[in-house]
């Protein structure tokens, strides 16, 4: 729970930084260091979680099964989850572009008119771009070469595992602040952003609680489907 509201004070700090900045010299929009340093960050965070795995025995022996595991609960919790937050959206008037539909003026079917263009458009963007990510190769890359690190070199630099886990908590901290502080900054920096959250209101704050509930109906689901208890 600290930790929560620890990063959460950090991004508050970023978003207010972005904001200042927007008063005194304009939007500055989405500026190539700031997406580089939040790739940065998001590289460093992969590469020491999975190294935590690859460096410890119990749990990289049984990386298969854990990995299925995993999938699974993926699949399914994020399944529920996006169900709960539709529902959510619904209930509470917005349109898939998280707006006031009423606000805006739109009928449902100018609404499914732009999410139509909006979906040409990126299978547009990315046919240009021959529908590569480079984020997903980064992740994967710095995937690999995590586990590689942590099963075959954390033994060898460091004398036992428990000096190797303070220091990889250590920059799993200071990275994730990296990333909550300039994602914060890009969105007080956006000049839409606080029209935004003004129209939506004190309802968006049902999003992050349906995503917390929307979580419970999955986990029930693995527990008739995996070996774990419902606790677990």
């Amino acid at each position: 729970m600290q930790d929560s509201i620890f990063y959460l004070i950090i991004g508050i700090i970023g978003a207010g930084l972005g904001f200042l900045v927007r008063k005194k010299r304009g939007a500055i929009g989405k500026a190539v260091f700031l997406s580089r340093i939040e790739t940065a960050a998001i590289c460093v965070l992969v590469f020491v979680m999975s190294s935590r795995v690859g460096a410890n025995e119990e749990i990289s022996s049984h990386l298969g099964t854990i990995g299925i595991y995993g999938l699974l609960s993926t699949v399914i919790i994020f399944a529920t989850t996006i169900l709960v937050a539709y529902i959510t959206r619904k209930l509470l008037g917005f349109d898939a572009k998280g707006r006031k539909a009423e606000s805006q003026g739109l009928t449902d079917l100018e609404v499914l008119e732009e999410i139509t263009d909006d979906i040409k458009k990126a299978d547009s963007d990315s046919s240009h771009k021959g529908g590569i990510d480079k984020m997903a190769i980064f992740i994967l890359v710095f995937v690999t070469l995590g586990l590689l690190y942590g099963r075959f070199m954390v033994n060898r630099i460091f004398s036992d595992y428990g000096s190797f886990d303070s220091l990889a908590a250590s920059t799993l901290r200071i990275a994730l602040s990296v990333l909550m502080l300039f994602v914060g900054f890009e969105l007080g920096n956006d000049e839409s952003g606080g029209g935004n959250l003004k129209t939506a209101g004190l309802r968006i704050l049902f999003f992050p609680a349906a995503t917390l509930v929307g979580a419970i109906p999955g986990g029930v689901v693995l527990f008739f489907i995996l070996p774990v208890t419902l606790r677990e």
